[in-house]
């Protein structure tokens, strides 16, 4: 049966099984994946508020192999693709055009009238190109090896808060002929440059540079996984690990 553990359920929780697929040698990995935001709290006087931009899932497969084209979030980009442009021309030209004209009428032999026209005219034109893609993005995207990269769009970094899986076929398997031993697992976890630690406003005089943020971390890491550090810089925050026997799926 599965074996869901999760360190930090308020933060990151997942929820695996593996139930059984339309086709007779197939079986389905299915997760639910939920991301919220929590306050902990590392001693008397220390409150911080931890968030997550962005979150990974990988899988680990033990006498199973991936069925082919059946991986959630795959971002598989089409030959031929629609693109729409927003065009604006501009283009900057100057110029300068000048005269001058002089007139003088003899009124006497001791004077004269002189009359004298000057004058310059500019012109600009100014021209400018801009293009707009319209593209599709993934919040749950398959990446190498197995594993899958959760984040929101935009051009700054969001952090993760909602349901990203609901029972949601992550990828289809089949047993390998001979295979001794068949198990899934599924680790969820987040790299350190992906987590954002707040302090609450309490404790706005405390910065990331000194060791209250050291404090904060590992007081995260201590309810992580069976860790009591960082393993190179990844956190896990659940692990689901399921045996089938007989070649069918105890739950």
């Amino acid at each position: 049966m599965a074996n869901d553990r999760n360190s930090l359920p308020e933060l990151i929780e997942v929820i695996t099984r593996i139930s059984n697929s339309n086709e007779p040698e197939n079986r389905e990995i299915r997760v639910e994946l939920r991301v919220n935001s929590v306050t902990l709290v590392a001693d008397d006087s220390l409150e911080f508020v931890v968030q997550l931009e962005r979150a990974n899932l990988a899988i680990d497969l033990d006498g199973f192999e991936v069925v082919p084209k059946s991986r959630h979030g795959e971002p598989t980009k089409p030959n031929d693709v629609s693109v729409e442009r927003e065009m604006r021309n501009e283009k900057t030209q100057k110029g300068e055009i000048s005269g001058n004209a002089e007139l003088t009428l003899a009124q006497n032999p001791s004077g004269s009238l002189g009359l004298k026209a000057a004058g310059s005219v500019a012109s600009t034109h100014t021209e400018s190109h801009n293009s707009k893609e319209t593209y599709s993005f993934l919040r749950v995207k398959a990446r190498g090896n197995l594993t899958w990269e959760v984040s929101e769009p935009g051009d700054t970094r969001k952090v993760l808060d909602d349901t990203y899986l609901n029972d949601d076929v992550l990828c289809k398997i089949k047993a390998l002929p001979g295979a001794n031993m068949l198990a899934v697992r599924l680790d969820a976890f987040a790299r350190k440059r992906d987590i954002r630690i707040t302090p609450l406003s309490k404790l706005s005089k405390f910065t990331f540079k000194s060791t209250n943020h050291e404090k904060m971390f590992n007081a995260l890491v201590a309810k992580s996984l069976a860790q009591s550090k960082a393993n190179g810089g990844i956190l896990t925050f659940s692990v689901s690990e399921i045996t089938v026997e007989d070649d069918k799926p105890h739950r």
